[in-house]
Parts: C-alpha cells; sequence; structure tokens
C-alpha cells in the first residue's frame, strides 16, 4: 500500500502493453483517462495553439482544452465517421492542430464507427502536417456484433496517443485510465 511508480502499477502497465503490442515503458496509469488527457494537454498545448475535434463530441476535453487557451476546431462527422475532406481543407488553408482528438469506435454523442479508410487518410494528414492524433477507445471493448477495425495505434504507433479507462467496463467510480504513446511523449509526461 505504499506509494507506486509514477507511471503506474507495473503489472496492469505490461498487460495493457499486451494487448496493445507495445511495451509497458510506453504505458501510463491514472486517476481516469481524462487526468491523463489533462496532462498531455499541459505539456504539449499553449494558449493560441490549434487542436481538432470531431463535431460534436464527448464535452469534457472541450473543457480541459478551453482552460489551456487552445483554439478548437469542431469538425463534422459523416455516417462512417470525421470527414477527412474537411480535415484536409483547414489544414491545407494553414490550421496547424497540435492533435485531432477522435473516439472512432462507438463515438460519443453519434455512436459512428470510424472507416477505416478514413483512418488511413487521417494518419497520412497527421503525417505530412505533423500533428498528433488522440484516440480515446472508452467504448471499443463493447461491441456486440461486427468487426473491429484496426485501431489508430495498430496502424500508426508513431503518431499515436492512445486513451481509455476502465470507467464503461468495470464502474464509473473506479476511475483508472490509461495512455499509451511513443516513449519521446511518456518520458516527458511521467
Amino acid at each position: 500500500l505504499q506509494y507506486g511508480l509514477s507511471r503506474g502499477f507495473l503489472p496492469l502497465r505490461e498487460q495493457l502493453a499486451r494487448e496493445t503490442n507495445t511495451s509497458a515503458d510506453q504505458v501510463i496509469v491514472g486517476g481516469g483517462s481524462l487526468n491523463l488527457l489533462d496532462l498531455f494537454i499541459r505539456l504539449l498545448v499553449k494558449p493560441g495553439d490549434w487542436v481538432f475535434v470531431e463535431k460534436p463530441t464527448y464535452d469534457r476535453p472541450l473543457i480541459l482544452l478551453r482552460r489551456a487557451g487552445a483554439r478548437v476546431r469542431g469538425l463534422p462527422m459523416e455516417t462512417d465517421g470525421l470527414n477527412t475532406g474537411y480535415l484536409a481543407r483547414r489544414l491545407e488553408e494553414g490550421e496547424r492542430p497540435v492533435f485531432l482528438y477522435l473516439i472512432p469506435d462507438f463515438q460519443n454523442p453519434s455512436g459512428t464507427v470510424l472507416a477505416l479508410e478514413k483512418r488511413h487518410r487521417i494518419i497520412e494528414l497527421a503525417r505530412q502536417y505533423d500533428f498528433w492524433i488522440v484516440e480515446d477507445l472508452p467504448y471499443r471493448k463493447l461491441r456486440y456484433r461486427g468487426e473491429d477495425v484496426l485501431s489508430f495505434l495498430a496502424l500508426a504507433p508513431d503518431r499515436v496517443l492512445q486513451m481509455s479507462s476502465f470507467s464503461k467496463l468495470i464502474s464509473p467510480g473506479l476511475r483508472v485510465g490509461h495512455l499509451t504513446m511513443p516513449e519521446q511523449i511518456a518520458g516527458p509526461l511521467t
């Protein structure tokens, strides 16, 4: 019952790393996924920086971004997820986000699942315009039918921070979240 490592309980980090085919050094466990997102925002976002989100999206990240002074650009949704054409136009017109925040699986509030082709297009744009993809996956393990679509982390581990929590799987009051990311971000975030 002593304080543990600042990256979180190692056996849990090792289990999460196995699930994402990463290393335990890339996983941080904290007091809910929003707590970890807040730390990430404080590390990388300066007042006036652009951050892109789906529109509509889960409201709590918007609160954190506004507190940090970020300029938030909502990107319209389609039946198969984010409108990637609109994203490309925003980038072509000079808006440079620090990151794009997405809930690609069973998006909140729309419930859509982002198509695989769109995931590939977003990764292509992230590499071309040098921004991070933050994929929030609280609902991914709650699939009851259909096939899983590859996660952004599986497709582009060098450009993605994947966050989730146990709130939807076990209990909302548990407040245990995890963030998986490249070591170049995990070290400074820790």
